[in-house]
């Protein structure tokens, strides 16, 4: 299995939308993805998208 994407990580406190600056989904980090693409590590497809359309 191959990484999603490639990136820098940062504190959720440097993200531009409150809902992650403030924790209200948890703690993590967020990822600046280096290439601009992130990619599924297996075969699927998306099946449901929230209607927020953050993807978790």
């Amino acid at each position: 299995m191959l990484a999603p994407l490639t990136g820098k990580a940062v504190p959720l406190s440097e993200v531009p939308d409150s809902v992650f600056s403030e924790k209200v989904l948890g703690d993590g980090v967020a990822i600046i993805p280096a290439d601009g693409k992130i990619v599924s590590p297996v075969d699927g497809e998306i099946s449901t998208v929230a209607e927020t359309r953050y993807l978790l």
